[in-house]
C-alpha cells in the first residue's frame, strides 16, 4: 500500500480561469458581480420615540431583500425591536444602538414591518430595500 500523500508539502500555485499563474504580473483577480437593473432604496431614517411602536416604510413592489439598522439612541440603553407589521409587543428581533438585520434573500420574506422602543431615548431606525 503506498504511503499517503501530504499535499502541505507540495508548493501550491494559483491559477486564474485561463491557467495562467496568479502572480505579481497576473494579480488575483478581482470579480464584481453587477445584476442589470438592480437598486437600492434608502427612504430617510425613521424616528422612534421612546416607548412607542412605529411602522417602517413600505417595501416597494419587487422588494428582493431588506435591510435594518438602529442609527441613532444611546450606545448603552437604546434597545429596538423589529417585528412583521401589528406583530405582538416584545416580539421581534432586538438591535442596539449600529445593530442591524436583514430580511429577505434567495430563501427569505418580504413584509411590512415595524419597530418598537422598548429601552432608551428616542432613536431613529433605517431601512433600504432591495430589488429589480
Amino acid at each position: 500500500m503506498p504511503a499517503p500523500l501530504k499535499p502541505h508539502l507540495y508548493p501550491v500555485v494559483l491559477h486564474d480561469v485561463n491557467a495562467i499563474p496568479i502572480d505579481s504580473t497576473n494579480p488575483f483577480p478581482i470579480v464584481i458581480v453587477v445584476v442589470p437593473g438592480a437598486t437600492i432604496t434608502s427612504p430617510a431614517d425613521t424616528a422612534v420615540p421612546a416607548g412607542t411602536t412605529v411602522p417602517l416604510p413600505t417595501p416597494p413592489a419587487g422588494t428582493t431583500r431588506m435591510t435594518i439598522e438602529v442609527t441613532d439612541g444611546d450606545e448603552d440603553t437604546s434597545k429596538i425591536r423589529v417585528r412583521e407589521l401589528g406583530g405582538t409587543a416584545g416580539a421581534g428581533r432586538l438591535l442596539r444602538l449600529y445593530g442591524s438585520t436583514m430580511f429577505g434573500g434567495p430563501d427569505g420574506a418580504i413584509a411590512p414591518l415595524e419597530v418598537e422602543n422598548t429601552d432608551g431615548p428616542d432613536a431613529a431606525v433605517s431601512i433600504s430595500f432591495e430589488g429589480p
